[in-house]
Formats: C-alpha cells, structure tokens, sequence
C-alpha cells in the first residue's frame, strides 16, 4: 500500500474523536497503520469500560491514551467512581495521582499537570494549588513509605 500523508488521511472530526497525541506519529503513516491504531484504542477503551462500568466515555479515553494497559492499575478494584478518592477536575483522580507518585516519581502539582499530561490547561489555578498541598501532604505523611514503593515504569 502507498504512503499517505497523515495530512491527507485524519480530518479534524478524526483527530478530535481519536486524539491526535494518539496517532500523532510521523508524517508518513499507510492508511492502514492509522487505522489499526485507532482501532487497537477504541478497543482498549472499550475493554476498559466494560471493566469499569461506572467510567464515563471521556474519562476511559483519557486514561487509555495517557497510561494504555496500565490504567487498570490506576482503577483498581474500584466498582465506583468515589472509590478513586477525590476528584481534582478533568477527571484527575486521587489514584491517579498516588500511581504517578509511585510509578512516575510525581513530586508536586507541576510534575502531574504539566509534565506528566497536560490536564494544566483544563484545571484552574486553584485546582492545581489544591492538588499541589494533596501531594505535598502525601509526601509529608508517607514520604519514606511512598520512596519504597516507587517502582520503575
């Protein structure tokens, strides 16, 4: 099959509903490897809602996109949304955070909003000064605790 621009293959309509950081690859993309890709995330995304009924559409795209496989360690056994611990908007979530402190050695606001996603555009200032005395408190509590569960990603 011919090399197609990636100009040429995604619409605006198709990059929004698959997320252009998904498929967002190099400019020589077949057809067929930008379709097998947004094939192979609507199919996570939808395992991970039939895991996780509770999860809405949004959410379950989010977290496939940004940590694949791996969101299910973020969810857990949770059988509700309340069960991921406070919500500090966008759908950023109490263990989502905690699993970035783990895994991806978060150590404040700026590291999860910013340089580990980019939810820093959709929170508020206040939003993010929230989160950002949630983890300095997590550290303060469990720093030691939290330095030996680190794990690598």
């Amino acid at each position: 099959m011919p090399v197609v621009p990636i100009n040429q293959i995604l619409d605006p309509a198709f990059a929004e509903r698959y997320g252009v950081a998904a498929i967002n690859i190099v400019d020589d993309l077949t057809l067929d490897a930008v379709l097998a890709a947004a094939t192979e995330l609507e199919a996570r995304v939808k395992a991970l809602r039939l895991r996780y009924p509770w999860l809405h559409d949004r959410e379950a795209r989010r977290l496939t996109q940004a940590y694949g496989l791996r969101a299910n360690e973020i969810l857990g056994e949770a059988s509700e949304r309340q069960a991921l611990g406070r919500d500090f908007g966008a759908g950023l979530s109490e263990s989502e955070v905690d699993y970035l402190m783990r895994v991806e050695w978060a150590e404040c606001a700026e590291d999860v909003v910013w340089r580990r996603s980019k939810l820093g555009l959709r929170l508020s200032a206040d939003a993010i000064a929230a989160l950002d005395r949630f983890i300095a408190g997590r550290l303060a509590e469990g720093g030691r605790r939290l330095s030996a569960q680190r794990t690598r990603a």
